[in-house]
């Protein structure tokens, strides 16, 4: 395939093809979307999307990943929260991405996005937790997939009953929310056999390196 031209190369191209395809999944089921109506709406041609991405399903791959796993995506961002971190709601914009898998989950197919969540958290956690060449602990590990099993059945609960409008949450879920990382935190850490302060050392370092 040819290479596309400079100015296709640049990271506003990428970004117009990753926004193009979050405002389409506002209007349309993961089914119903095509390359074509991406470029489309991103401005660019085929040649610049295939350059970037192999597939829809790889761009899919990537702006779950994105949501997840860098400083400021979701699963850090409810870790924020334990120290009344201002981030976790603003610089972090947490309801924001929480909305955006409430509505990825809607139009993808909860079964299709649960399983790259499962797949991309348990790896965040395994780097987070342990220095190389070490693994999880069995306990460790039935913690985290037990929780991103509760993590994504609250935010699809959250997105069918209207209770998120990316901008803000009521005050009683970040009651709920805090209270819940808190006790996961112990949890996990309990069971990895690290203190509770060198689990918030670990999760702070490596929102760091995500930057």
């Amino acid at each position: 395939m040819a290479r596309p031209r400079k100015d296709q190369q640049e990271p506003a191209a990428v970004e117009r093809i990753k926004n193009a395809f979050w405002e389409l999944l506002e209007e349309n089921d993961l089914k119903h979307i095509t390359v074509n109506m991406v470029t489309q709406k991103a401005h660019c041609n085929r040649g610049t999307f295939y350059y970037h991405y192999e597939s829809l399903d790889a761009l899919l791959c990537t702006v779950i990943e994105e949501e997840l796993l860098n400083s400021k995506g979701l699963p850090l961002g409810i870790f924020y929260m334990l120290s009344n971190d201002s981030k976790a709601l603003t610089e972090v914009l947490l309801p924001q991405r929480t909305q955006r898998f409430g509505l990825v989950m809607k139009r993808c197919g909860q079964e299709c996005v649960a399983l790259k969540i499962r797949t991309i958290i348990a790896n965040m956690w395994q780097a987070i937790l342990c220095d190389e060449g070490e693994e999880l602990t069995t306990n460790a590990r039935i913690i985290i997939e037990y929780s991103i099993s509760g993590l994504i059945g609250v935010i699809d609960y959250l997105y069918r009953e209207g209770k998120l409008d990316g901008s803000s949450f009521p005050e009683e879920m970040i009651y709920a929310i805090k209270d819940n990382a808190h006790y996961l935190a112990i949890r996990i850490s309990n069971a990895q056999g690290i203190s509770l302060q060198e689990f918030e050392q670990r999760v702070r370092l490596y929102s760091h390196i995500a930057r």
